[in-house]
Protein backbone atom coordinates (compact mmCIF):
# COMPACT_ATOMS: atom_id res chain seq x y z
CA UNK A 1 0.00 0.00 0.00
CA UNK A 2 2.88 2.34 0.71
CA UNK A 3 3.39 3.06 -3.00
CA UNK A 4 -0.29 3.46 -3.89
CA UNK A 5 -1.43 6.51 -1.96
CA UNK A 6 -1.70 9.80 -3.94
CA UNK A 7 1.55 11.60 -4.71
CA UNK A 8 0.06 15.07 -4.76
CA UNK A 9 -1.53 17.52 -2.35
CA UNK A 10 -3.74 20.50 -3.12
CA UNK A 11 -3.82 23.77 -1.19
CA UNK A 12 -7.29 23.02 0.11
CA UNK A 13 -6.27 19.52 1.21
CA UNK A 14 -3.28 20.98 3.06
CA UNK A 15 -5.43 23.61 4.76
CA UNK A 16 -7.84 20.95 6.05
CA UNK A 17 -5.33 18.13 6.61
CA UNK A 18 -5.03 15.92 9.67
CA UNK A 19 -1.32 16.30 10.41
CA UNK A 20 -0.21 13.18 12.27
CA UNK A 21 2.95 12.16 14.08
CA UNK A 22 3.59 9.05 16.20
CA UNK A 23 6.23 8.78 18.93
CA UNK A 24 7.43 5.38 20.11
CA UNK A 25 10.33 3.20 21.11
CA UNK A 26 12.45 1.45 18.52
CA UNK A 27 10.64 -1.52 16.93
CA UNK A 28 7.63 -0.95 19.21
CA UNK A 29 4.09 0.30 18.61
CA UNK A 30 3.70 4.05 19.12
CA UNK A 31 3.16 5.29 22.66
CA UNK A 32 1.84 8.72 21.71
CA UNK A 33 0.02 10.24 18.76
CA UNK A 34 0.03 13.94 18.01
CA UNK A 35 -2.61 15.42 15.72
CA UNK A 36 -2.93 18.93 14.31
CA UNK A 37 -6.27 19.82 12.71
CA UNK A 38 -7.41 23.35 11.86
CA UNK A 39 -4.38 24.64 13.80
CA UNK A 40 -5.49 22.83 16.99
CA UNK A 41 -3.03 20.30 18.45
CA UNK A 42 -3.93 17.33 20.62
CA UNK A 43 -1.91 14.45 22.08
CA UNK A 44 -3.27 10.96 22.69
CA UNK A 45 -1.62 8.27 24.82
CA UNK A 46 -1.51 4.92 23.01
CA UNK A 47 0.65 2.88 25.37
CA UNK A 48 -1.60 0.70 27.58
CA UNK A 49 1.01 0.85 30.36
CA UNK A 50 0.67 4.64 30.54
CA UNK A 51 -2.86 4.66 32.01
CA UNK A 52 -1.82 6.39 35.24
CA UNK A 53 0.16 8.98 33.27
CA UNK A 54 -2.82 9.75 31.05
CA UNK A 55 -5.15 10.09 34.04
CA UNK A 56 -2.84 12.35 36.04
CA UNK A 57 -2.01 14.56 33.07
CA UNK A 58 -5.59 14.63 31.85
CA UNK A 59 -4.66 13.19 28.46
CA UNK A 60 -6.90 11.03 26.32
CA UNK A 61 -5.85 7.36 26.19
CA UNK A 62 -6.88 5.07 23.36
CA UNK A 63 -5.72 1.80 21.91
CA UNK A 64 -3.79 2.17 18.67
CA UNK A 65 -6.57 0.31 16.84
CA UNK A 66 -9.31 2.63 18.12
CA UNK A 67 -7.22 5.74 17.47
CA UNK A 68 -6.49 4.71 13.88
CA UNK A 69 -10.07 3.72 13.10
CA UNK A 70 -11.47 6.93 14.55
CA UNK A 71 -8.90 9.09 12.78
CA UNK A 72 -9.54 7.46 9.43
CA UNK A 73 -13.29 7.57 9.95
CA UNK A 74 -13.00 11.32 10.58
CA UNK A 75 -10.85 11.73 7.47
CA UNK A 76 -13.43 9.91 5.34
CA UNK A 77 -16.46 11.64 6.88
CA UNK A 78 -14.99 15.14 6.66
CA UNK A 79 -13.14 14.59 3.38
CA UNK A 80 -9.73 15.30 4.88
CA UNK A 81 -6.30 13.87 4.05
CA UNK A 82 -3.99 12.38 6.68
CA UNK A 83 -0.48 13.76 6.26
CA UNK A 84 2.68 12.58 8.02
CA UNK A 85 6.41 13.11 7.61
CA UNK A 86 7.32 9.76 6.02
CA UNK A 87 5.47 6.47 5.67
CA UNK A 88 6.15 5.29 9.22
CA UNK A 89 2.68 6.37 10.32
CA UNK A 90 1.18 4.67 7.27
CA UNK A 91 2.87 1.39 8.17
CA UNK A 92 1.63 1.61 11.76
CA UNK A 93 -1.95 2.20 10.64
CA UNK A 94 -2.27 -0.35 7.83
CA UNK A 95 -3.29 -3.20 10.13
CA UNK A 96 -6.40 -1.29 11.25
CA UNK A 97 -7.33 0.26 7.93
CA UNK A 98 -10.70 -0.49 6.37
CA UNK A 99 -9.97 0.74 2.86
CA UNK A 100 -9.48 4.43 3.66
CA UNK A 101 -5.71 4.94 3.84
CA UNK A 102 -4.97 4.38 0.17
CA UNK A 103 -7.00 7.42 -0.83
CA UNK A 104 -6.33 9.79 2.07
CA UNK A 105 -2.68 9.33 3.08
CA UNK A 106 -0.03 11.87 2.03
CA UNK A 107 3.72 11.76 2.56
CA UNK A 108 4.67 15.36 3.42
CA UNK A 109 8.35 14.43 3.45
CA UNK A 110 8.45 13.56 -0.25
CA UNK A 111 6.25 16.50 -1.22
CA UNK A 112 8.52 19.01 0.53
CA UNK A 113 11.86 17.44 -0.41
CA UNK A 114 10.86 17.22 -4.06
CA UNK A 115 10.49 21.02 -4.03
CA UNK A 116 13.84 21.54 -2.31
CA UNK A 117 15.67 19.19 -4.67
CA UNK A 118 14.30 21.06 -7.69
CA UNK A 119 14.14 24.65 -6.43
CA UNK A 120 16.72 24.77 -3.63
CA UNK A 121 19.53 22.43 -4.78
CA UNK A 122 22.26 24.51 -3.08
CA UNK A 123 20.42 24.26 0.21
CA UNK A 124 20.08 20.49 -0.16
CA UNK A 125 23.78 20.16 -0.97
CA UNK A 126 24.72 22.23 2.06
CA UNK A 127 22.48 20.18 4.36
CA UNK A 128 23.87 16.89 3.05
CA UNK A 129 27.42 18.15 3.63
CA UNK A 130 26.50 19.11 7.19
CA UNK A 131 25.11 15.63 7.81
CA UNK A 132 28.38 14.12 6.60
CA UNK A 133 30.41 16.43 8.87
CA UNK A 134 28.24 15.62 11.86
CA UNK A 135 28.59 11.87 11.29
CA UNK A 136 32.36 12.22 10.84
CA UNK A 137 32.46 13.90 14.27
CA UNK A 138 30.62 10.94 15.77
CA UNK A 139 27.25 12.64 16.11
CA UNK A 140 24.21 10.46 15.56
CA UNK A 141 22.39 11.55 12.40
CA UNK A 142 19.93 10.12 9.92
CA UNK A 143 21.46 9.72 6.51
CA UNK A 144 18.80 11.86 4.86
CA UNK A 145 17.79 15.50 5.23
CA UNK A 146 15.01 15.63 7.82
CA UNK A 147 12.28 17.94 8.97
CA UNK A 148 14.41 19.54 11.71
CA UNK A 149 17.16 20.30 9.16
CA UNK A 150 14.69 22.24 7.04
CA UNK A 151 13.02 23.99 9.96
CA UNK A 152 16.45 25.15 11.13
CA UNK A 153 17.19 27.06 7.92
CA UNK A 154 17.41 30.81 8.55
CA UNK A 155 15.20 31.76 5.62
CA UNK A 156 12.45 29.36 6.68
CA UNK A 157 11.88 31.49 9.82
CA UNK A 158 10.37 28.75 11.95
CA UNK A 159 10.81 29.19 15.70
CA UNK A 160 12.01 25.74 16.75
CA UNK A 161 13.14 25.68 20.42
CA UNK A 162 16.89 25.21 20.84
CA UNK A 163 16.34 22.94 23.85
CA UNK A 164 14.55 20.42 21.64
CA UNK A 165 17.17 20.15 18.91
CA UNK A 166 18.94 17.17 20.50
CA UNK A 167 15.83 15.73 22.15
CA UNK A 168 15.45 11.93 21.90
CA UNK A 169 11.79 10.78 21.93
CA UNK A 170 12.50 7.04 22.07
CA UNK A 171 14.81 7.46 25.06
CA UNK A 172 12.18 9.54 26.88
CA UNK A 173 9.49 6.91 26.29
CA UNK A 174 11.80 4.10 27.41
CA UNK A 175 12.62 6.07 30.56
CA UNK A 176 8.94 6.54 31.35
CA UNK A 177 8.23 2.85 30.73
CA UNK A 178 11.02 1.89 33.15
CA UNK A 179 9.84 4.34 35.80
CA UNK A 180 6.23 3.18 35.65
CA UNK A 181 7.25 -0.47 35.76
CA UNK A 182 9.44 0.22 38.78
CA UNK A 183 6.60 1.95 40.63
CA UNK A 184 3.79 -0.44 39.79
CA UNK A 185 2.32 1.83 37.12
CA UNK A 186 1.85 4.74 39.56
CA UNK A 187 2.70 7.96 37.73
CA UNK A 188 2.78 9.99 40.95
CA UNK A 189 5.87 8.07 42.03
CA UNK A 190 7.74 8.60 38.78
CA UNK A 191 10.95 10.65 39.03
CA UNK A 192 10.60 14.37 38.35
CA UNK A 193 13.16 14.20 35.54
CA UNK A 194 11.13 11.58 33.68
CA UNK A 195 7.99 13.67 34.07
CA UNK A 196 9.72 16.77 32.71
CA UNK A 197 11.12 14.80 29.81
CA UNK A 198 7.64 13.58 28.91
CA UNK A 199 6.40 17.17 28.90
CA UNK A 200 9.19 17.93 26.45
CA UNK A 201 8.14 14.92 24.38
CA UNK A 202 4.66 16.36 23.89
CA UNK A 203 6.12 19.75 22.94
CA UNK A 204 8.53 18.05 20.55
CA UNK A 205 5.67 16.13 18.98
CA UNK A 206 3.61 19.28 18.57
CA UNK A 207 6.50 20.90 16.69
CA UNK A 208 6.69 17.83 14.46
CA UNK A 209 3.04 18.32 13.53
CA UNK A 210 3.18 22.10 13.21
CA UNK A 211 6.56 21.96 11.51
CA UNK A 212 5.49 19.73 8.64
CA UNK A 213 2.34 21.81 8.11
CA UNK A 214 4.54 24.90 8.09
CA UNK A 215 6.93 23.40 5.53
CA UNK A 216 4.11 22.41 3.19
CA UNK A 217 2.70 25.91 3.49
CA UNK A 218 6.17 27.28 2.73
CA UNK A 219 6.31 25.27 -0.50
CA UNK A 220 2.92 26.59 -1.57
CA UNK A 221 3.98 30.15 -0.70
CA UNK A 222 6.91 29.84 -3.11
CA UNK A 223 4.70 28.49 -5.88
CA UNK A 224 1.88 31.00 -5.79
CA UNK A 225 0.47 29.98 -9.16
CA UNK A 226 0.35 26.32 -8.22
CA UNK A 227 -2.72 24.80 -6.60
CA UNK A 228 -1.07 21.39 -6.20
CA UNK A 229 2.36 20.08 -5.20
CA UNK A 230 3.64 16.65 -6.23
CA UNK A 231 6.46 14.18 -5.72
Amino acid sequence: MASKHPKSLTRDEARRAIWLDFEGGKDKPPSLAGVLVDDLYSATILNPDFASLAKNRKLIQRSLADFVRDTLATAARENRVVAAWSEHELNQMEEFDEGILEACYRNANKLVLNFFRKKRPKTMKRLRQQIKRDKAEGKWRNNNVGLKDLLGLDYIEYDFPDRLESFKPAKTISQMEDQLARHGGNYRKVATGAKRAFTQLIRYNEHDCRGMAYMVDYVFSRQLKETRIEH
